[in-house]
């Protein structure tokens, strides 16, 4: 299954970027641009820059502070990285049409181009996704960051309560729509996670929380990683969700490996649990924004996640 980010059309007019782009730069033709997916962003390529522009409903006071945190958290953490992140180049705060350009890092997705790798080809870049993970989720860069930016006072008490939170909102906005299956091995995903406290007992790092194929940009002639980008979701959390590659378990196998932090007694539970919710986050938003396409897809993802992990005790 696609992404929903993949296949979601874009919702601006043409026209009406073009214009606006105009007031920042000398020369812009339709040709200067070419979409590229929607996701909380319209992303594009433009000319030799990547473009973002918010979704339709974030192109207000919202998104001027979604483009404005994940610019500092790009500024904070550029010096303590070894692997290419975004850095902006020009920023526009206009509640109409707000956007980041940056400068296009090299290599192409992950995800485009994963299915033709060799096993030796993918088992060096799970190896330097490791040592990326390794760098972003070690205790000196946790203690390096801007705490202001990265809100470094997190605490698993915190983390714990907003999943209890996020099960109310569930049984109440989600539940009445599902089946009794849907309902039963629902319940049971938060249920299981919530009542096990060797769940709660992991040490915070900084995570980069959207962290799949299509964030990793690769050269794949060189097996190499060329650069990681979509910072937006970047904080404080739960490390067990930058490691959840369950389409490729053998390539998520050499990532764990690989990995320094992977001997927590309950990180495969943590990892489990945060994978099988993904669907819940587009069913919400899409409810919430009354966007029907992403709550069929999210309705879709829980039925392929309720058929792969279909005991949860």
């Amino acid at each position: 299954m696609a992404l929903f980010e993949e296949t979601n059309p874009c919702d601006i007019d043409i026209n009406e970027l073009i214009s606006t782009l105009k007031k920042h730069y000398t020369v812009v033709e339709k040709k200067d641009l070419r979409f590229f997916y929607h996701g909380t962003y319209n992303v594009f390529e433009f000319k030799d820059f990547i473009l973002r522009v918010p979704d339709v409903t974030f192109r207000n006071q919202k998104g001027i502070q979604l483009i404005q945190e994940e610019a500092m958290k790009l500024k904070n953490l550029s010096s303590f990285l070894n692997i290419p992140i975004p850095q902006p180049t020009k920023i526009s705060l206009d509640e109409e049409m707000p956007f980041m350009v940056y400068t296009k890092l090299s290599g192409v997705p992950l995800s485009t181009v994963f299915s033709d790798l060799t096993h030796q080809q993918y088992k060096q870049i799970a190896i330097e996704i490791a040592e990326f993970l390794n760098q972003l989720h070690s205790p000196t860069l946790f203690h390096q960051v801007n705490a202001k930016i990265f809100n470094t006072s997190f605490q698993t008490e915190d983390y714990k309560q907003y999943w209890r939170n996020k099960f109310e909102e569930f049984k109440e906005k989600v539940f009445p729509m599902l089946n009794l299956l849907q309902k039963f091995w629902s319940q049971q995903i938060f249920e299981t996670f919530l009542e096990n406290p060797r769940n709660f007992q992991f040490t915070p790092v900084l995570t980069h929380g959207d962290f799949d194929m299509s964030n990793i940009l690769v050269d794949p002639k060189k097996s190499k990683i060329t650069g990681i980008v979509d910072f937006e979701q970047c904080c404080v959390w739960d490390p067990a969700a930058d490691l959840l590659f369950y389409e490729q378990p053998i390539f998520q196998d050499t990532i764990i490996s690989a990995y320094a932090y992977s001997d927590s007694v309950s990180l495969f539970e943590r990892m489990k649990f945060l994978y099988c919710r993904t669907w819940l986050e587009y069913v919400l938003f899409g409810l919430q924004h009354h966007k029907q396409n992403m709550v069929k897809y999210g309705l879709m993802r829980l039925e392929k996640l309720r058929r792969k992990f279909p005991c949860f005790s």
